[in-house]
Order: C-alpha cells, then sequence, then structure tokens
C-alpha cells in the first residue's frame, strides 16, 4: 500500500477528512426532501466525528473490535447517498467516489485529494522501478571470510 497504493493516512490530513465530512453533509442536506430519521442521525453523526476529528478527540481510522462501525454500516445504507453519488455505468468509479470518504476514515487511507504525484526516478535515466539486488543480498548473506 506505501509503494503502490494512495499512501497511509498521516494526522495532517485530518482535517482534509473532516472537510470530506463537511462537504458530504452539505450535500446531503441539497438532495431531496427533508431528511428521514435515519438520515437526520447519519447527518449528526457525521458532524459529531468531523468535530470530534477536528478537537483530537476521534483519530481516524475508526474501528470497532468486531464488526463494521455504526457510521460506516449508516453511510452503506443511507439511500439519499445514492442521490449525493449518483449510478455511473462504470462501477469502479462509482465506488471510488464513494469511497473518497470511507477509505480514509475507516481504512487508513490517505484522502484522495491528498495524494502525492508519482515521483521521478532520483538520477536521469533510471527507470521508476528499483534494481534487482538479489545477487548482491545474496553475496552479503554468505559466511565467506578470507584466510
Amino acid at each position: 500500500m506505501i509503494l503502490q497504493g494512495p499512501g497511509l493516512l498521516k494526522p495532517r490530513h485530518f482535517p482534509v477528512i473532516a472537510a470530506q465530512i463537511d462537504d458530504l453533509v452539505a450535500d446531503i442536506h441539497l438532495f431531496g426532501d427533508l431528511l428521514t430519521p435515519d438520515e437526520i442521525k447519519l447527518v449528526a453523526g457525521l458532524e459529531d466525528t468531523a468535530k470530534g476529528i477536528r478537537s483530537g478527540q476521534i483519530i481516524p481510522p475508526l474501528t470497532v473490535p468486531k464488526g463494521i462501525h455504526p457510521l460506516r454500516l449508516a453511510l452503506m445504507h443511507a439511500n439519499r447517498l445514492k442521490d449525493v453519488f449518483p449510478p455511473h455505468p462504470d462501477l469502479r468509479r462509482f465506488r471510488r467516489q464513494s469511497d473518497h470518504l470511507q477509505l480514509p476514515l475507516f481504512e487508513n487511507w490517505r484522502p484522495y485529494v491528498a495524494q502525492k504525484p508519482p515521483l521521478a526516478a532520483p538520477n536521469p535515466g533510471l527507470g521508476p522501478e528499483a534494481p534487482d539486488f538479489t545477487l548482491v543480498r545474496d553475496l552479503a548473506n554468505t559466511n565467506v571470510t578470507k584466510t
């Protein structure tokens, strides 16, 4: 995940997660009719989570000892999010949209908006992959001594 993935969540990313929660809450209020009781609980849970992240009382990723975090369950089953994240013909793209908040909040991933671009090779002419040092490792591991 560190080398090939989006990167690990760090404390400097916590304000980004709180801002993403604020954006989601604002979008929830934009779509559809008045909030249902379940949606009111979801919004309250999201707002409390954002407030806790800002104050340092809540540190992502959010986990529970067994099962799925209640906030994650609420996000997974919220029908209003179908309006916020309309279905897309490419299911992978839709999944990526809905994961923008869930992966940082529950899985310890760096938020997509905070990802670093691919880094260039350290020296001109080198490829982006590290060279194969298997031979050097094997030579270093041998117990040959000079006699």
